[in-house]
């Protein structure tokens, strides 16, 4: 049996693997752990040692 590759491609599954969640959905899972914000998240459980005081340069 031959497929083609369109047949082969699962575009739904990555999709939602590399987006990741919506806004509604970041709110839900913030609510869930206790945090305000990503940025209160993170500053939660990444260690201070290793945190950046500034994003760092991208492209």
């Amino acid at each position: 049996m031959t497929q083609t590759l369109s047949q082969l491609e699962n575009r739904g599954a990555f999709i939602e693997r590399h987006i990741g969640p919506d806004a509604q959905q970041q709110q839900e899972m913030l609510k869930t752990v206790g945090a305000d914000s990503l940025n209160a998240l993170i500053s939660q459980i990444v260690p201070k040692d290793i945190q950046l005081a500034t994003p760092p340069q991208v492209g």
